[in-house]
């Protein structure tokens, strides 16, 4: 399933869209190795790092502290211009060098979305 949609969000992007439809990802935080392991610390640590991609070309990244800015799609590639980095989100293998980690980024399921204004 997660193959499937990352399919269509590659050949929507390609097809002249220079934005994506509301698209969220996450991934477990690196100092833990579970989302379990996260919960049962009993502190409200924060498990997951996450990446949002708003339809109005708004990114939302909730890293080591929450960061807004834009984004454009070029080919399969979302380009993030956050405040303190500029992002290159590789949108079919769902990865960026600008963001490294331990843990893959996933896209979250059920569908979470920080785009309200």
């Amino acid at each position: 399933m997660r193959a499937l949609i990352v399919s269509l969000l590659v050949v929507a992007a390609g097809c002249g869209s220079d934005v994506l439809d509301n698209t969220a990802y996450r991934r477990v935080v690196d100092q833990f190795d579970t989302y379990d392991q996260c919960l049962a610390e009993g502190d409200f640590a924060r498990c997951y790092d996450t990446l949002t991609f708003c339809a109005d070309g708004r990114v939302n990244a909730n890293l080591e502290f929450r960061q807004e800015g834009s984004y454009e799609v070029h080919e399969s590639e979302a380009i993030a211009k956050l405040p303190t980095v500029t992002v290159f989100f590789d949108l079919e293998k769902a990865s960026s060098s600008q963001l490294p980690g331990r843990h893959p980024w996933e896209i979250v399921e059920p569908l979470y979305y920080d785009c309200a204004r």
